[in-house]
């Protein structure tokens, strides 16, 4: 499905929708299909990176899911 930005007339494939301007005013932002997907993405990327973040650090530390459900620690 392709999308139309409004405000610049872009058109763009809904998997490479991005907003050309995000940090730039837009009349048509609350309404902007391309601004909600691109944030969603974003959000989803962030999410992703961060539970990856996690579970690298509790690598590191020696500290993970036991197989009774505590927390294990290397000494």
């Amino acid at each position: 499905m392709d999308l139309i930005c409004e405000k610049y007339r872009k058109r763009m494939a809904e998997a490479d929708a991005r907003c050309p301007q995000a940090r730039e005013y837009c009349k048509f932002r609350s309404a902007c299909l391309i601004h909600f997907l691109d944030r969603e993405r974003r959000r989803k990327c962030a999410r992703e990176a961060e539970a990856a973040g996690q579970r690298r650090e509790n690598t590191e530390a020696g500290t993970g899911p036991a197989a009774d459900g505590r927390q294990e620690r290397k000494s």
